[in-house]
């Protein structure tokens, strides 16, 4: 999203590519990138991690990734996937990561915004357990008082 010179992204940090959440292994890191100013025709970001020990192994963890990703896409925030080393998400887990833009510049991307079937409902997800974590996610979110954030809308 971008309001002036202001944007937004989040960044999902995984050890491999996964087509579905469902067959995701390994861990993952969340943060959150807020541009907020510029200098000389450059960026100015800071940085939150929204995630800590997230494991694919833990659906707790998964339905938090899914809902971020919900709401980024409500808020038309786009998600970059990014593949990084075992050793890597071990020292974002423990705030060693060094300079988060460094680490994220170098890293090739993927799409986790195709983890969340907004526009397709449970209908497309493409095992199981991608539509039984989707459905606990949507759960969660209407519990949480979130429901406009499930509504159907075109993807950028």
């Amino acid at each position: 999203m971008v309001r002036g010179n202001r944007f937004g992204s989040v960044h999902v940090l995984t050890e491999a590519i996964f087509e579905d959440p469902g067959i995701a292994d390994g861990r993952f890191v969340v943060i959150y990138e807020e541009g907020f100013n510029e200098i000389d025709e450059k960026s100015l970001s800071r940085y939150w991690y929204l995630s800590e020990g997230s494991h694919f192994d833990h659906s707790p963890c998964v339905i938090d990734l899914l809902g971020i990703l919900a709401i980024a896409e409500h808020f038309t925030l786009m998600p970059v996937g990014h593949v990084i080393s075992e050793a890597a998400t071990l020292s974002a887990e423990q705030g060693t990561l060094g300079l988060i833009p460094s680490a994220l510049k170098r890293k090739r991307g993927w799409r986790p915004q195709d983890w969340v079937p907004l526009q397709y409902e449970t209908a497309n997800c493409e095992t199981d357990r991608h539509r039984d974590l989707w459905e606990q996610t949507r759960e969660r979110l209407l519990g949480d008082g979130l429901e406009q954030v499930l509504t159907l809308h075109k993807r950028p």
